[in-house]
């Protein structure tokens, strides 16, 4: 009877721990898989070699830009995640990452008197916009902005340059251009659009950039800021048809997305929730029907991915 009790036992704490590490896993995982759907119009995308490198890296370093915190002082979370950014950061360019782990790590650097940082109250230090200028702790939201544009700026756009690898020079001659800025804050917000689309209840979209402007002036909303930068990556293609079908498609969801909520209203009934979930799904699937195509006639991304 003891055995049988011990082998039970021993069974349900494989079961659940093992769903709590899928769990974990199968979340960034989604997130990925939005950003491989805006970019390439599909989830199974096969990427190999060199393109499975630079993808894995900017997934990686997106991740670690918006979502990493650790519970607590001694687990440090995403660290796996780390390590990987490294390893192809190293592998692409040879280079290293400019910063550690711990100075990404949200609950070693701003934890409020002491208080541990929890899966809901870390999206207040990253979740509240690209350009937003009244998060908590400034400079921690600019390092982990740098994350994720040294990454992008090394693998998409100064991966063969002679000086990439001499730090000065690097940082004089090769930092990120406007374009490659603009390219990271619709990674970020590709990722953004998978929280509200996993939002069903109005608790869930706390400290998380609305679709439309409702809350404050310093919030203009995913919407308005996407089309901002959108309009920046791909300024060479602002008078082609498929750029401006885009924009036209993406102002009326703009517009249906005012109409859920009211002028100064907000998402804040499981029924609105329902509808905004709907509106940044069909969002991604703007941005998936039209980005490829774009994106296939930028130098920056096409000499680096094929798209069929």
């Amino acid at each position: 009877m003891k055995k049988t009790f011990i082998s039970v036992f021993l069974l349900l704490t494989l079961i659940f721990g093992c769903t709590q590490i899928s769990y974990a896993h199968d979340k960034q995982a989604e997130h990925d898989g939005d950003l491989k759907y805006a970019l390439f119009g599909s989830r199974e995308k096969l990427l190999v070699g060199e393109e499975k490198a630079i993808f894995d890296a900017i997934a990686n370093a997106a991740a670690l830009t918006i979502d990493q915190f650790s519970p607590n002082d001694q687990t440090q979370w995403k660290e796996d995640v780390y390590s990987r950014l490294q390893e192809n950061v190293q592998k692409l360019v040879h280079l290293k990452l400019p910063y550690s782990f711990e100075e990404l790590d949200l609950n070693s650097k701003v934890s409020p008197d002491g208080k541990n940082i929890t899966a809901n109250s870390h999206r207040k230090y990253t979740h509240l916009g690209w350009s937003y200028r009244n998060y908590p702790n400034k400079e921690f939201w600019k390092t982990r902005k740098q994350l994720l544009l040294y990454t992008i700026n090394w693998t998409l756009y100064h991966d063969k340059s002679l000086f990439l690898k001499v730090p000065w020079l690097s940082d004089m001659l090769y930092s990120p251009n406007e374009q490659c800025e603009a390219f990271g804050a619709a990674v970020y917000y590709i990722h953004i659009l998978g929280d509200h689309i996993e939002g069903d209840k109005p608790e869930k979209l706390t400290n998380l950039e609305p679709l439309i402007q409702y809350r404050n002036l310093s919030t203009p909303g995913i919407i308005a800021e996407l089309k901002e930068q959108l309009h920046i990556v791909f300024a060479s293609q602002q008078s082609s048809w498929t750029y401006a079908a885009m924009m036209e498609e993406i102002s009326d969801l703009e517009i249906k997305a005012e109409r859920n909520c009211g002028t100064w209203g907000a998402v804040d009934t499981l029924e609105k929730c329902k509808i905004n979930q709907q509106y940044a799904k069909e969002l991604l699937d703007v941005l998936s029907a039209y980005l490829p195509k774009l994106l296939k006639n930028e130098s920056f991304f096409s000499e680096h991915f094929k798209i069929s």
